[in-house]
């Protein structure tokens, strides 16, 4: 398994794994993925505006991704919005870490300075890598989502690029300062 920046070369790949989380209708705000042209305009966008993707690639297919997209607007351009995912049978290997290793890695080197996102408060095992990796919990939506007759809040958290330190940029690798 490798990490890798983003490539429109696996588009039809990184479509069927979003497909993939999004069914499972517990991780993603959205149930199925978006239509595939939508998919090709998103990652087209990311490629051409230089912001941060990186894709985790198992024989030769996308198994989790990563992206941490700036904000465009003034005053807020410092922050990013970070969404990621691992399709189901790749979890518990340590594929998340190392995606989010490197994007935080990758959007600091370009300026960011924020990345903040939101997590569905069932999914425990997200948000403790969130918190080992050095976000913090700054808020909660209380019931925020109701989908198949269960409720849950939307955790919102943050990592301010002050709150960890680059300990490889090779790998990605942050920790605590």
């Amino acid at each position: 398994m490798k990490i890798e920046t983003a490539s429109l070369a696996y588009l039809e790949s990184f479509w069927k794994a979003v497909d993939s989380v999004a069914r499972e209708r517990k991780f993603l705000h959205f149930v199925k993925a978006p239509e595939i042209e939508s998919t090709h305009t998103f990652l087209k966008e990311i490629q051409e505006n230089e912001w941060t993707q990186v894709f985790a690639i198992e024989a030769g297919e996308v198994v989790g991704w990563c992206d941490i997209i700036p904000y465009p607007y003034e005053g807020s351009k410092h922050v990013a919005r970070m969404g990621m995912g691992v399709v189901a049978n790749h979890r518990r290997k340590g594929i998340g870490e190392k995606l989010l290793s490197k994007a935080i890695a990758d959007a600091q080197s370009k300026g960011i300075k924020r990345i903040e996102m939101e997590v569905f408060s069932t999914n425990t095992p997200a948000i403790e890598l969130y918190k080992k990796l050095g976000f913090q919990v700054e808020g909660r939506k209380l019931k925020a989502r109701e989908l198949d007759g269960i409720e849950c809040d939307f955790i919102i958290m943050a990592l301010h690029s002050d709150q960890v330190e680059p300990a490889d940029r090779e790998y990605g690798v942050l920790r605590r300062t």
